[in-house]
């Protein structure tokens, strides 16, 4: 009886530990200087004190507004809004994260911005059109990610997916990356992230006001 209750105690403890651990993790800015290759520059105090702070740089079960999708070799990619409630016709402003999740360094392949497409479903399920878009690159075709770095995208998406109906939508970010075998392509997703988008008042008091996160 008394080994166990060792035993359990001692798996408790590891279980416990294991948890600590991957909730102490926090993901930096990714170092321009990561465009040189994939080792893994130094640690700057500011940065990882800011990070330790910065909601976006929690692991995605620690940061629900991030929309974190599922982790694809090695990489994932999350969406965020700074409040779910928009104007129609104002502008609409998401920050698309792409994070290396793994204990690797990687290559994330056309880097570019224009790399990442956005997908709006309104409330029945229908996928809204997306305009016409020709991937123009120009910069490095591959970035170097060193393991536990993340890279923000400032997307207007109120100018990508042109908006002109109220209601409510969930807006996925995806974009391809470079398969950890077989050299194949595959898609990067975000989680869904639901906006509402409200009427312009016409009314005394103006335009309608975004509302804040709680």
């Amino acid at each position: 009886m008394k080994i166990a209750c060792a035993t359990v105690i001692a798996a408790w403890t590891v279980a416990m530990s294991l948890h600590a651990t991957d909730t102490n993790i926090y993901y930096l800015p990714l170092d321009p200087r990561a465009y040189l290759g994939l080792t893994r520059p130094p640690e700057n105090p500011q940065q990882v004190e800011a990070a330790r702070r910065a909601p976006e740089s929690r692991p995605a079960e620690l940061d629900p507004e991030g929309h974190w999708g599922t982790i694809t070799s090695g990489f994932q990619m999350g969406i965020r809004f700074a409040t779910n409630t928009f104007a129609l016709g104002q502008p609409i402003k998401a920050t698309v994260i792409i994070r290396n999740a793994s204990t690797n360094s990687l290559v994330l392949f056309y880097p570019q911005i224009e790399s990442i497409h956005l997908v709006a479903t309104n409330s029945p399920g229908n996928v809204r059109p997306q305009p016409t878009q020709k991937l123009r690159v120009s910069g490095p075709i591959g970035l170097g990610f060193p393991e536990h770095r993340q890279k923000n995208y400032n997307i207007d998406v109120d100018q990508a997916l042109n908006f002109n109906t109220p209601g409510t939508y969930q807006i996925v970010a995806k974009r391809l990356i470079h398969a950890d075998a077989g050299g194949a392509n595959v898609e990067l997703y975000s989680a869904s992230a639901p906006i509402k988008l409200i009427p312009v008042n016409e009314g005394p008091g103006g335009t309608n006001s975004t509302k804040p996160r709680q």
